[in-house]
């Protein structure tokens, strides 16, 4: 699944695990939230908004799971 987040990596040339090292967290976990996979806590949205320079209502939706291209 493409998302917002994914796209927005892509177009900076982030991998996810520079932007793991940028957070200090979890690599699998990001995977995970940037897939679309699993839920992002609150400040874990903040964090990656903040990292690629965007609103975490761009990334996210109500529900904390990373927003599809598109969407």
């Amino acid at each position: 699944m493409n998302t917002a987040i994914k796209s927005i990596m892509e177009k900076q040339g982030i991998t996810a695990h520079a932007l793991a090292k940028k957070l200090g967290g979890n690599r699998s976990k990001l995977y995970e939230v940037a897939g679309g996979f699993s839920r992002a806590t609150a400040p874990l949205q903040e964090r990656i908004a903040e990292a690629l320079n965007a609103t975490k209502e761009d990334l996210f939706d109500e529900f904390g799971m990373a927003r599809k291209c598109g969407e």
